[in-house]
């Protein structure tokens, strides 16, 4: 008996909301018909025209001389509007943007109506007056000729107040050159962000899903405050963004950026010299960085007046770099690879069926790979050992997705228009160890050393989302009503190791504020392989930690020596010894592995050492 309570709460809801599009990839016209005394003139017929596509609706003022467009594709339109005993009057160059109603007002004169009155400056801004919401609008102009470092359109939603970026990199390894919208102060994690109607929100961790060229962007809003109830489940402000679409003219460009560290000044205030507390491993005159993207975009008709399409295809090659300064050992410091590769593909087919009913199609694609350090600025150069454990800590992560969004919009009749979203979305993130096979080896302190197999790999995270959603507009005099409803099923599956095969932790007790722990147990949370079907699996608890006093060159004035076996443990043993002037670390890990049950090990064991 919930579900019709919660239906009833939702329409009253609806009943009550503002004339806003929110969410909606859509925007209006609106507006008031006079004559020359300032008279209202009702039963005016408006036309409007996409000078696109030729896409035309027909609207008529009512006894108070207003009249309403909803559910219009953002673009430039023309309007037209006559009455018997006027001249016809034609506004040009009239912009509806996503999400909002764009304010035109016209004033007849007495003429024929084969007579033709053109009105200048139609195309200005005016006051949003239908609308209480805090939002503003990054149009086609700011998106295709602002220069962007790394050229995602998100960054420019900082021109609005209130709005920040978040790099997603700096809270999730599953994020890394993925960003988010902070919008207001709030952390940026929760915004609700669609494209074409469509989420593509991480319900995972945040931020989205997926990537998209700058260049298949045609606008979007960002929702800020006072947001209505169509947005979702968000009170953190949203993003809606509009996909380009073709038009009666074939248009295209190709592309290449590229930036080089030849080419960058290096920051004055953050040299990396022995003033700013490098050692000499890490010091440097330039950040080796390089990075070239190229694509192109075609678009134009099928069909003209009735079948478009757009398509874009671009390759993001990067060669970055990680800065590594561990102050527990300077003689690691120094600089490793941070490669990034990506392929964004994006078509689109937009179809107008009638005057009536508009169809559109679209699908993306994106596939990206990164070797990078998580956290950021952790791990360790790697050196040569007999041992072979100074290695590499950074993680290998792969990310790819593919969706389909379909937009179905009708309009009944001048006062009753409806639009239709569905959306797909499968996300696959894949998090491999750059180093297989030995501990992770941790300095205690700043935690910055680190060397070995990643802590927190191997994992995996699949989402799926199908997402249905339907928006009614029904204007009724001066009020305007709107009603929906927004379906979304996501499937989320995939598997999360800890300390495969193990993690040692080292502590100089000499340390200034570092306390000595007690008790280490490593926990591993593992799954099957991964699978769309399958949930969570078991917990397996296993001792795969030791603390040790460790000393050598760059690491601890304490003289050497080895820890002694813990009547707890059994044969949990580590040793230090000396490997040569500029790398010092265990040389054996005695046994340590063989008290670490991996996850094809059944029950669960643990153990602790003290000091």
């Amino acid at each position: 008996m919930r579900l019709p309570y919660m239906l009833v709460f939702a329409i009253c809801i609806a009943l009550g909301s503002l004339p806003a599009f929110a969410q909606e990839p859509t925007g209006g016209i609106e507006g008031s018909v006079t004559d020359p005394q300032g008279a209202v003139v009702q039963g005016a017929t408006v036309t409007v025209r996409n000078t696109a596509t030729n896409l035309t609706r027909n609207a008529t003022t009512g006894d108070n001389g207003q009249y309403r467009l909803s559910q219009l594709p953002p673009g430039i339109y023309e309007v037209k509007v006559a009455a018997a005993n006027f001249k016809t009057s034609v506004a040009s160059e009239i912009k509806v943007e996503v999400g909002r109603n764009s304010a035109l007002d016209v004033k007849l004169e007495i003429g024929g109506g084969t007579e033709i009155v053109n009105i200048v400056g139609g195309a200005e801004a005016q006051i949003e007056r239908t609308d209480n919401v805090v939002a503003g609008v990054i149009g086609t102009q700011q998106v295709q000729n602002l220069p962007l470092n790394g050229r995602n359109f998100l960054d420019l939603a900082q021109l609005q107040p209130g709005v920040e970026k978040v790099e997603g990199g700096s809270f999730d390894p599953t994020k890394a050159n993925y960003t988010g919208v902070s919008i207001g102060g709030q952390a940026g994690r929760s915004a609700q962000i669609s494209v074409d109607g469509g989420s593509v929100v991480d319900n995972v961790v945040g931020t989205t899903v997926q990537n998209f060229s700058q260049e298949i962007v045609q606008e979007f809003q960002l929702g800020i405050s006072n947001v209505d109830v169509s947005t979702g489940a968000s009170g953190t402000g949203s993003v809606n963004i509009v996909s380009r679409s073709g038009s009666n003219q074939f248009h295209g460009n190709g592309y290449v950026y590229w930036r080089d560290d030849k080419f960058a000044a290096f920051p004055a205030l953050s040299r990396l010299d022995a003033a700013n507390g490098i050692p000499p491993l890490a010091q440097a005159d330039r950040v080796p960085f390089d990075r070239e993207q190229y694509g192109g975009t075609l678009g134009g008709p099928i069909k003209k007046d009735k079948l478009f399409f757009f398509t874009n295809v671009e390759r993001n090659h990067q060669d970055g770099s990680a800065l590594h300064n561990p102050p527990e050992g300077p003689s690691f410091a120094g600089f490793t690879a941070n490669p990034f590769r990506e392929t964004l593909f994006t078509g689109k087919v937009d179809w107008v069926f009638s005057s009536r009913t508009t169809v559109s199609g679209r699908y993306s694609y994106d596939d990206n790979f990164q070797q990078t350090p998580f956290a950021q600025a952790t791990g360790i150069t790697p050196r040569q050992s007999a041992s072979g454990i100074f290695q590499t800590n950074d993680q290998l992560v792969s990310n790819r997705a593919h969706s389909v969004v379909a937009n179905v919009n009708h309009s009944f009749n001048s006062t009753l228009t409806n639009n239709f979203v569905f959306n797909f979305v499968d996300f696959s993130n894949v998090i491999d160890p750059a180093t297989v096979g030995f501990p992770e080896i941790r300095i205690l302190g700043s935690q910055l050393w680190k060397s070995g197999t990643n802590y927190i790999t191997p994992q995996s995270t699949f989402q799926e989302r199908y997402q249905f959603r339907d928006d009614l507009t029904k204007i009724w005099g001066n009020h305007t009503f709107r009603f929906g409803i927004d379906y979304e099923r996501t499937s989320i599956n995939g598997q999360f190791a800890f300390a495969k095969p193990a993690r040692i932790r080292l502590f100089d007790p000499s340390t200034p504020g570092l306390t000595a722990p007690v008790t280490e147990i490593a926990t591993n949370f593992c799954a099957p392989s991964p699978s769309r079907t399958t949930r969570w699996a078991s917990w397996r608890q296993t001792s795969v930690s030791a603390v040790a006093k460790a000393s050598a060159p760059g690491l601890s004035n304490e003289p050497s020596g080895e820890l002694p076996a813990s009547p707890v443990a059994k044969a949990s043993t580590v040793s230090l010894v000396e490997v040569s002037p500029s790398t010092v670390m265990h040389e054996k890990v005695s046994r340590l592995a063989a008290d670490s049950s991996s996850c094809r090990n059944a029950g669960s064991t643990a153990a602790s050492v003290k000091t």
